[in-house]
């Protein structure tokens, strides 16, 4: 038990998310970067929940990632809904377990549309 105990320690020390974030916000989109550091020679799959509701995300994307070092990640969201709160949270999961960040949000910019008069 005491060895569970170490070994689950152990664990979210090396598989702790160091960073998430977004930035390039606009209307109709954002950019969500992500860092974490895998425990040495295992590679890990991560994926991207999203969702309008903190309480309600869906997977989004899928990918694979290093296994050694710094993992960074940057996944560029398009197709969003204009003035809209949206959260998010990264996870990576590998053969020692899953781990995730905390649930973040943006909120995606208003778009007006332009006016356009004619002199006649």
């Amino acid at each position: 038990m005491r060895a569970l105990h170490h070994l689950q320690l152990l664990l979210s020390f090396f598989l702790k998310f160091k960073n998430t974030s977004h930035t390039d916000v606009t209307g109709y989109g954002a950019k969500i970067s992500y860092s974490y550091i895998p425990l040495d020679g295992v590679t890990s799959d991560c994926k991207l929940y999203l969702g309008t509701s903190r309480n309600n995300l869906t997977l989004h994307s899928t990918g694979t990632s290093g296994n050694s070092g710094t993992i960074l990640g940057t996944i560029d969201l398009t197709g969003l809904q204009a003035n809209t709160t949206y959260y998010y949270k990264i996870t990576s999961t590998n053969s020692n377990g899953t781990t995730e960040s905390e649930v973040k949000s943006f909120t995606t910019l208003a778009v007006t549309r332009p006016t356009v008069t004619w002199d006649l």
